[in-house]
């Protein structure tokens, strides 16, 4: 594998957040072999002991594709702000308007700017229906407006993990995550989980999510009228302030969100050899 490959680290307001590999393709074709796929799931897990890991953004001439090692250790595509912020830090910011290709059929939209040492990203996301239901008793909100999301109110059942209902909500669909939303009424706690395992942090996606979900009203938009999500992160109680949400067409939203810091450090030579 002959591209430049770069390891990436983020962070917000100092603790470490998400760890994953910045792949530069462009000028080539941006299609992975299954040796490339091999070389990437290797390099990317590299970074367990963080939040969240196992991220891939791939830079392309068309833009941005990102990428989730799952638990299977298999790679899925799903949409990340962090290593979309990474990508954007590695190319010394991205002028215009860059298309990030996930999971769904149409890409979302990002401007950014890089000022003070962070990437500042506002999103373009296609507007989505949130969908109520109740699943083993629990109030439970699914969309699929970026990753799909399953939001759940209270805990799991006895004897259900993350795992089990993210399964049970959405099958085979390895990009799928869970955010399971408990704590007072005044002050909910979430906590976020990927294919692999629980985040330990708050993504953006799953900030992004909830605020889309609570913008169409019902129980969560009681739950985060306020407007902040509390979570553990590093041992410690932690609120982050929702993304900021303008309607920009009937059908376009546009999501503000929170700045991100980047460290990069190339991988070795044996692997991008």
């Amino acid at each position: 594998m002959t591209d430049t490959i770069h390891q990436f680290l983020t962070f917000e307001n100092s603790s470490p957040r998400t760890s994953g590999l910045v792949v530069d393709r462009r000028g080539r074709d941006k299609r992975l072999t299954e040796e490339d796929v091999q070389i990437l799931r290797m390099a990317a897990n590299g970074g367990q002991s963080v939040c969240a890991f196992g991220k891939i953004a791939l830079l392309t001439e068309d833009g941005i594709e990102t990428f989730q090692v799952t638990g299977e250790g298999k790679l899925t595509a799903a949409f990340c702000g962090n290593s979309t912020a990474a990508a954007i830090a590695y190319s010394g910011g991205l002028p215009g308007t860059v298309c990030v290709k996930g999971p769904s059929c149409e890409p979302y939209e990002v401007t950014s700017r890089i000022a003070d040492g962070a990437v500042h990203q506002t999103w373009l996301v296609p507007d989505s229906p949130a969908m109520n239901l109740v699943w083993n008793g629990c109030r439970t909100i699914l969309l699929n407006c970026l990753n799909d999301y399953a939001i759940i109110e209270g805990s799991l059942p006895e004897r259900i993990t993350p795992e089990q209902a993210r399964r049970e909500l959405f099958g085979d669909q390895t990009g799928a995550k869970v955010a399971i939303v408990q704590g007072a009424q005044s002050r909910p706690e979430v906590e976020f989980y990927n294919s692999n395992g629980r985040h330990g942090a708050a993504p953006q996606t799953g900030l992004a999510s909830i605020a889309l979900a609570a913008r169409h009203g019902g129980w969560l938009a009681d739950r985060f009228s306020g407007g902040m999500v509390s979570f553990q992160a590093d041992g410690e109680t932690r609120c982050v302030a929702l993304p900021t949400i303008f309607e920009k067409s009937t059908q376009r939203l546009l999501f503000e969100m929170s700045p991100i810091r980047v460290t990069l450090s190339p991988v070795t030579r044996i692997l991008a050899a």
